[in-house]
């Protein structure tokens, strides 16, 4: 039964660290936190700055090695800019606080440990017929309890900005156990407050100068 726990953990860190997901329930690939940087006084140019790498083992080897692979959306006090550098190029998107049409933000609980735990307690159950034992269905139901524990505690976090022109600037967070910064959904709802004051007073802002002689 010791290899039907080795196989879920495998499973779990293979699914949850290689950038693979079992499930299409978002779009958008997963990011490392690397920088999370809120200025709530909304005083400074750089106002909000987060950056992130892309998440899995092989984009952590290229931050080891110091070449690029990030994404990074940066709030100005009249306009956001959303980059994305890879090795295959450069992309910058940018646009002015008063075409915001809308933000969001919110989690996402990943499926793979959830499967993993029905795959667990399924596999026990079979193994109990088959040899007759109660350790392996003890065993199963052990190994589903703390994925569905992992399920149930593990959040992909989500921020998103959308423009008039249809244009969406969407990040999602994982946490890595070797390199993260620690965000929680607070915390990007206080994001998303600031963004949005931000966008009322850069449109009032707009509306007067289209109204002034």
């Amino acid at each position: 039964m010791i290899y039907l726990f080795l196989i879920a953990i495998v499973l779990y860190i293979f699914t949850r660290f290689s950038n693979i997901s079992l499930t299409n329930a978002k779009t958008g690939s997963d990011l490392v936190v690397k920088k999370f940087d809120v200025d709530e006084s909304m005083e400074s140019e750089t106002v909000i700055s987060i950056v992130g790498r892309q998440a899995g083992i092989y984009a952590w080897f290229l931050s080891i090695l110091k070449i690029d692979d990030e994404t990074s959306l940066t709030v100005y006090r009249n306009r956001i800019e959303f980059k994305s550098t890879t090795l295959y190029g450069h992309t910058l998107q940018i646009t002015p606080l008063f075409s915001v049409a809308s933000t969001s933000c919110g989690y996402v609980n990943p499926a793979g440990p959830l499967i993993i735990a029905v795959l667990a307690f399924l596999t026990g159950v079979a193994m109990t017929f088959i040899d007759g034992g109660i350790g392996y269905f003890l065993v199963g139901l052990l190994i589903a309890a703390a994925f569905v524990y992992i399920y149930i505690k593990e959040k992909n976090l989500m921020i998103s900005v959308e423009s008039n022109g249809g244009t969406i600037m969407q990040l999602y967070f994982i946490g890595s156990p070797v390199e993260s910064v620690y965000v929680d959904l607070p915390k990007i709802r206080r994001t998303i407050e600031i963004i949005n004051d931000l966008v009322c007073k850069s449109q009032e802002l707009q509306q007067i100068k289209s109204s002034a002689p």
